[in-house]
């Protein structure tokens, strides 16, 4: 890994980047512009849930993150080492990096992961979660290199996987 500014970047490690269509590539960059332009929203609906309110007013909706974050908390063991696959702004990172996991912070937005990191230094736990600015198509990682990983908003992308790496 390089250091680039104040983010790692991993080399590829025994994975090839095939050739990028241009399309996909303009969807990709257009994900990756809404995502920047859009980060202080994702901190304020993720604060709403914290504090139940908006959206999260509502039992039904508000039930659904409690959930995954219950999964999360009782699945994840201390010292397991987790990649978070599109972190976004560290919600599952930090909770994850809470109870005791190593957790590798991986998104293609050095905004998004600035965001994260301030979020783990207001928590204390920046020696539990390891900002990563990488591209989620084509992990940056051997094999078997994590106990667990998770995923989310980012599944309704992949099906473009078979497009970009092999």
């Amino acid at each position: 890994m390089k250091q680039v500014g104040e983010f790692w970047v991993p080399e590829i490690i025994k994975r090839k980047k095939l050739e990028e269509k241009e399309g996909l590539r303009r969807l990709l960059d257009s994900t990756r512009q809404y995502y920047e332009a859009y980060v202080n929203r994702y901190v304020d609906f993720y604060n709403s849930w914290f504090k139940q309110k908006d959206a999260f007013s509502d039992p039904n909706y508000k039930e659904g993150y409690d959930k995954v974050a219950e999964t999360l908390t009782r699945i994840v063991k201390p010292e397991e080492i987790i990649i978070d696959i599109g972190c976004g702004v560290g919600t599952w990172s930090t909770l994850l990096a809470e109870n005791g996991a190593s957790v590798i912070s991986l998104d293609y937005s050095p905004n998004i992961l600035r965001i994260c990191g301030e979020k783990a230094q207001s928590l204390k736990l920046e020696a539990g979660i390891h900002r990563i600015l990488a591209d989620g198509f084509c992990l940056p990682f051997q094999d078997q290199a994590f106990d667990g990983a998770t995923l989310n908003w980012c599944l309704r992308t992949f099906q473009l996987i078979g497009t970009m790496c092999y």
